[in-house]
């Protein structure tokens, strides 16, 4: 699990894609593959680790990057010191977490994954809420 203040544990994050930071809650696609840039600077923010969005914006960093991230590549290439580097390879665990466990995510989850795929699966979204499968 994640710790949120760095000085010390403060509370367990196990719930990494319904993203909320600042005075607004946004929800990202579940599958964290999908994800821009945009999305990943989100999470980060939601996460409270905004202070490193220059860094991953500067970089590039989609969701496909995000998921290979290495505590090197954070320290040596994006500049996050030690023990931040920690912390965001936590909350990256958790989201690779959420990912594996497809039984946990909601109707508009798979909804927005099915909409996000590359097969044009949104025709299907519709059917799939209305015989609401669960």
């Amino acid at each position: 699990m994640a710790d949120r203040s760095l000085g010390g544990v403060d509370e367990e994050v196990d719930e990494p894609v319904a993203a909320s930071g600042g005075n607004r809650s946004v929800t990202l696609h579940p599958d964290v593959t999908k994800w821009r840039v945009t999305d990943v600077l989100q999470w980060l923010d939601s996460r409270g680790l905004g202070r490193f969005a220059a860094q991953f914006k500067d970089n590039d960093v989609t969701g496909k990057v995000l998921l290979k991230l290495t505590s090197s590549v954070l320290t040596e290439e994006l500049g996050v010191s030690s023990p931040s580097d920690r912390v965001i390879l936590d909350e990256i665990a958790a989201l690779e977490r959420f990912m594996a466990s497809v039984e946990a995510w909601s109707e508009d989850d798979v909804c927005r994954w099915l909409e996000g795929l590359d097969l044009d699966m949104r025709e299907h979204t519709a059917m799939f809420r209305y015989h609401n499968v669960d």
